[in-house]
């Protein structure tokens, strides 16, 4: 099964942040990092996530998300 890629305007339908929020986690570690949409592509703008890393995120907060990460 091939991991589905998300945007960020996917992401932040799935998760409890702002744009802000969200890039200042990934800033700090907190978050998972993003990837290059097409770095095939030279020039291409745009990032993305894998969804099943959105998923852990998702997992752990609703459930032993207590501990700071």
């Amino acid at each position: 099964m091939t991991d589905r890629y998300l945007t960020l305007k996917e992401v932040l339908e799935r998760v409890p942040y702002s744009r802000t929020e969200w890039y200042r986690g990934m800033k700090d570690g907190r978050f998972p990092a993003s990837y290059k949409r097409r770095p095939d592509k030279p020039g291409s703008r745009g990032v993305c996530w894998r969804e099943s890393e959105i998923e852990g995120l998702l997992n752990w907060i609703h459930g032993a998300g207590s501990d700071d990460r």
